[in-house]
């Protein structure tokens, strides 16, 4: 087995005396989507803060491409390849797409030719390239936020919640580019509520409840159990809710 690009070990980590984590083991390896599921309050939020510096382990490692990151500040892990798509949505309104993308990218000398690459993915920037971030749909929103990542080459993203308030079809859309992104070689760990959606693009999943690991396997094997169906994605029509 080839060294995780990421790999959480025994992590405790919450919110001043608040524990959220209890011992959470977890890896991604490179070129993986993994997918982190489970309830609302399970610890999937601070899971991520965790990993990204915002919040520091009380114990426990955080490793990254074999480095340890734990207690480091966001932008010395921003630095070392990991870029965090918060849930809320960082953009800045008023600016252009492209003046968005420029702010993602301002410390790198070659912005534009990167921002090019990115449009070369995400074709519907291009088309909205000098329109207002605050004009765009919910999902064109994400992607922005996603090519923003790709800008700063990050080699793993951390995708909080991708779907939230994003209607089905647009779901569907943020995911089939998760999906071709991660056939180009990023690497995503992504938490999300809708479950089954996010098992589907992912190669391996982590159920988490109460601040554990509740469940961990192969995505496809996730979704066929009906004891993991049944207790932790809602039953077998939950994936079209």
């Amino acid at each position: 087995m080839t060294d995780p690009l990421l790999q959480l070990t025994d992590v405790y980590s919450g919110y001043g005396d608040a524990e959220v984590l209890h011992g959470v083991d977890l890896r991604v390896d490179s070129s993986e989507t993994v997918a982190v599921v489970g309830p609302n309050g399970a610890g999937k939020s601070t899971v991520f803060r965790t990993i990204f510096g915002l919040l520091t382990p009380t114990a426990g490692t955080v490793e990254y491409d074999g480095e340890v990151i734990s207690g480091l500040s966001p932008p010395e892990v921003l630095r070392r390849g990991l870029a965090y798509v918060p849930q809320q949505r960082s953009t800045f309104p008023e600016m252009t797409v492209e003046e968005n993308l420029e702010m993602s990218g301002y410390l790198k000398d070659d912005v534009d030719e990167r921002i090019e690459r990115v449009f070369e993915r995400f074709p519907v920037l291009r088309e909205k390239r000098h329109d207002r971030a605050e004009t765009l749909s919910g999902g064109q929103q994400q992607m922005m936020e996603m090519a923003g990542g790709l800008i700063m080459e990050a080699d793993l993203l951390l995708l909080d919640e991708p779907s939230a308030g994003l209607a089905p079809t647009i779901v569907d859309d943020v995911f089939e580019r998760v999906r071709d992104l991660n056939d180009d070689g990023t690497t995503f760990l992504v938490i999300e509520q809708n479950a089954h959606r996010a098992l589907r693009v992912a190669d391996r999943g982590y159920v988490v409840e109460r601040g554990t690991v509740a469940i961990e396997g192969e995505a496809d094997e996730l979704l066929a159990d009906e004891e993991v169906q049944r207790l932790y994605l809602g039953g077998r029509g939950a994936e079209e809710t």
